[in-house]
Formats: structure tokens, C-alpha cells, sequence
């Protein structure tokens, strides 16, 4: 036993300087030798959550939570697994433990976000009380505090609470893109776009008038291979990805699709730096398109559905529906369109989440193919394109571009943005009555098997 304290604490030591290579032969030495060893379990469960690898993560921290040696943050990355697998329900249980041990900030701040999560209001402002008391004037605390007032119906000490956020400087680059969240809920729109133009593709004012209002004339880039069936009526799945997010996710798409949607047709439409071989995919009758693309930007991935979008519209008589390739069709999506009230484009907002660049969810977008969704997917398209062409595209922007766009004709009586009920999309508790599931890991067929 002493030896093993000996190389645990070795192995640590080794980790806070920054020598994971070095820990991590130590930490298998010491499983070797003791395969029950807490904290060389709860090392490999962090490098399985890192990976994605959730299920096994859990498992290995089962066996370090059996020991009485276990620290206590290994319930905190128990919860983090199974936040980060779907089991939100799960997750509150252990950071609710580790909360109640350590009472520090980090976990205050997580378990706040689950039980928001999980529509608890009332425990989510009691715990934020007790850590404000440590941490007054933070902007994370106040933004989940108005938050949670905001849920209760308590408006007033909401929008009091987003205004002492706004007063707020010398902030992170992410403690920015909070500011700007409440900016944007004050209904200052210019002015939270200017507040984290440095860290997003942001555009406002006369620019953004200018830049959405001239869709004809950015290049557009020369796509190659077979557009959807244009004689069908029927709505249409639209996703865009490389070749190896299609080999990794496409299946298990295409599979919930005919399960469950059976009726949907999908078009995938690739970035390569190179011709595609065609061999390698496997369509089920549905239709592929691609472009060539030596400087490839992972940016391109996800957004390039949007810039497309007009055209798409334009050639084909249907409604189409962007997902993101990684996704699950868990109902019958056209059934689920039909019960909407009549609608232009069909946009998922957030409303839990404090970040302007999360505001709305590009994971899922609805074009009805009216001459005025073609307007609205041309602004959309325009505001991502102007940033492609001046090479400055970041992460975020087709968030940013729907959010933006959202807000902009929100107030036009001529244009009919809607926001999808919430059943629409479920990226974190994967619910029965959810229409798409999405996640962050690799494993789509979640949850797992309750702990």
C-alpha cells in the first residue's frame, strides 16, 4: 500500500508539471499492479471523457467510486460523463455531491447549469447565493442568476441583474460573449455585436443592410454530382460535412431516417480537397453533391448547408431541413412540420443559454420554399459568405448569421421567422418525445444505462 501511495503521488507530481505521457505510464504500472486503484481509474475515465469515450469513462469511474480511497472529484467527472452522454438527470446527482463537499466555485457554476437544465429555478438561485457571496460582481454567477429569475417569472430582477452584467469590464474573451448575451436580451443588438465583434464574425447596422441585400454577387463555388429529385414534393434533409464525418455519421442518420421519417429524403453535400470516390458511399437511393476545396476550413463544414441553402430552394419544389450529419431522427419529422402554425423559416432558440454566439441553434433551421424563405436564406447565406471571401470565417458563424438574421426581420410583418417548439431538438437529456437528438460525443444511440 505504501508503495502504491508512493507512485500515485509520483505519478501527480508528474501530471502537474505538465508530463502526461510520463503519468500516464505510471498510472498503468500502478493498475497493473492494483486494477482498483481510485485515482489512476479516475485519470484514465478524464482521458476517456476527453476522447468522447463516455461509456467507459462511467465504468472506470464506478470502480474508483467503490474504493474508500476515491477523491472526491471523481464525482465530479461521473457527472461530467454523464452530462456529456445524455444523462443530465444522472449528472445532477453527483455534482449535487461533489458541490456539497468542496463548495467551490467550478462546481457551483456546474451544477447550477444542470439544474437550469432541469427546470429547477429555485435550487439553481440557492446555490448561486451561497458561492456569491465568495465571488460578487461574476459575471457567470449574475448571468445565470437572471437566468433563473427570468424562468420564475421574476422580470424585474432579471433585467436588473443583465444590467449590472452590462457595467462589467476587463472580461475574458468568454466572459465577453456573456456580456454581449445580455446586451442582446436588453434588446442593445448593435451594441452586444460590437462587444464581441474581436471574438465572432459579427456585422450590424448600415454593413449588415448593405451585405445582406447583395447575395448575387458573391462566388459561389462549383458543386459537382447529382441534385435531389426535382419532381418531389416532399420535405428534404440537407447536411454538409467531409468524408470523414459522412463515413463516421451518415449510416446511423440515414438510419433513423428510414425508421422513423420514412418518407424524407436527404442530400449530402461534401468539401473534399480532392474528387470524391463514389465507391465508398453508400446513398440509399438518396443524392450527393461536392465541391473541391484545396484550403479546406473546418468552418466550411457546417455552415457551407447554409450558403447553399437559396440555391437548393430555388431548383427544387419542396421545404428543406438543415440538420446537422451527426444527428438522430428519432420521429417522424413531416408530421412534425405539418403541425406547425404556417411559417417562412422555422429557427431553434436557446433560451437557457447565456452566450450570444449559443442564443440560436444551427443544428436545425426550417426553409418552407416561399419566395420570401429564399429572401431570408439569401441574408442568412450573404452574411457568411461576406466573411468566407475576406477569409476571417470563425467558429460560431452560422449561429451567429441565423441569430442575427432572427432579430433583424424579427418585427417584419412581410417575413414569418418562427421558433421550433422545443421538442424539435434535444442535444442534453434526450427526451422520448424529442423529433432530432444531437450530441457532442461519438455515441448516438444514448443514453446509457442509468448508474
Amino acid at each position: 500500500m505504501a508503495k502504491t501511495n508512493s507512485e500515485v503521488e509520483h505519478a501527480l507530481s508528474l501530471l502537474k508539471k505538465g508530463n502526461d505521457q510520463s503519468a500516464t505510464k505510471v498510472f498503468k504500472k500502478i493498475l497493473k499492479e492494483d486494477a482498483s486503484e481510485p485515482i489512476a481509474l479516475e485519470f484514465f475515465a478524464v482521458k476517456e471523457i476527453k476522447n468522447k469515450n463516455f461509456k467507459n469513462a462511467i465504468d472506470l469511474l464506478k470502480r474508483a467510486l467503490k474504493s474508500n480511497n476515491c477523491r472526491a472529484s471523481a464525482l465530479f467527472q461521473m457527472g461530467h460523463a454523464l452530462r456529456d452522454s445524455g444523462n443530465i438527470l444522472d449528472s445532477e446527482k453527483f455534482y449535487s455531491q461533489y458541490f456539497s463537499i468542496s463548495g467551490d466555485y467550478k462546481a457551483a457554476i456546474t451544477y447550477a447549469d444542470i439544474l437550469i437544465k432541469l427546470s429547477r429555478f429555485n435550487k439553481t438561485i440557492q446555490i448561486l447565493n451561497q458561492i456569491e457571496l465568495k465571488y460578487p460582481k461574476n459575471i457567470k454567477i449574475l448571468s445565470l442568476k437572471s437566468l433563473a429569475y427570468k424562468k420564475i417569472s421574476n422580470d424585474a430582477l432579471a433585467i436588473k441583474l443583465k444590467k449590472d452584467i452590462i457595467q462589467l469590464n476587463d472580461l475574458s474573451a468568454e466572459e465577453t460573449l456573456i456580456k454581449s448575451g445580455a446586451l442582446l436580451d436588453l434588446g442593445l443588438i448593435d451594441e452586444s455585436l460590437k462587444t464581441s465583434q474581436h471574438n465572432l464574425n459579427c456585422l450590424y447596422g448600415e454593413e449588415l443592410i448593405s451585405i445582406i441585400n447583395n447575395y448575387e454577387y458573391f462566388k459561389q463555388p462549383i458543386i459537382y454530382g447529382s441534385m435531389p429529385n426535382e419532381a418531389e414534393n416532399n420535405p428534404l434533409v440537407l447536411v454538409s460535412c467531409d468524408v470523414n464525418y459522412y463515413q463516421k455519421y451518415f449510416k446511423k442518420l440515414i438510419y433513423s431516417l428510414k425508421k422513423n421519417s420514412k418518407t424524407t429524403d436527404i442530400h449530402v453535400h461534401l468539401i473534399s480537397k480532392e474528387e470524391p470516390n463514389l465507391s465508398l458511399f453508400d446513398l440509399k437511393n438518396n443524392s450527393l453533391t461536392w465541391e473541391i476545396d484545396k484550403c479546406i476550413s473546418n468552418v466550411k463544414f457546417a455552415s457551407r448547408r447554409y450558403t447553399l441553402m437559396p440555391m437548393f430552394l430555388k431548383k427544387l419544389n419542396r421545404s428543406i431541413i438543415v440538420l446537422d450529419i451527426d444527428s438522430l431522427v428519432k420521429k417522424d419529422i413531416e408530421k412534425a412540420i405539418k403541425d406547425l402554425p404556417e411559417f417562412d423559416v422555422a429557427m431553434y432558440s436557446r433560451t437557457n443559454e447565456i452566450y450570444i454566439n449559443q442564443k440560436t441553434a444551427a443544428g436545425i433551421c426550417i426553409f418552407s420554399n416561399s419566395a420570401k424563405s429564399i429572401r431570408i436564406a439569401e441574408a442568412i447565406a450573404s452574411y457568411i459568405l461576406y466573411f468566407e471571401e475576406k477569409k476571417v470565417d470563425k467558429w460560431f458563424i452560422d449561429q451567429m448569421a441565423l441569430m442575427v438574421i432572427q432579430r433583424l426581420y424579427y418585427n417584419h410583418s412581410d417575413l414569418n421567422i418562427i421558433n421550433l417548439p422545443k421538442y424539435f431538438l434535444d442535444w442534453d437529456i434526450y427526451r422520448s418525445e424529442s423529433i432530432i437528438w444531437t450530441s457532442k460525443g461519438d455515441n448516438k444511440y444514448l443514453p446509457f444505462e442509468r448508474v
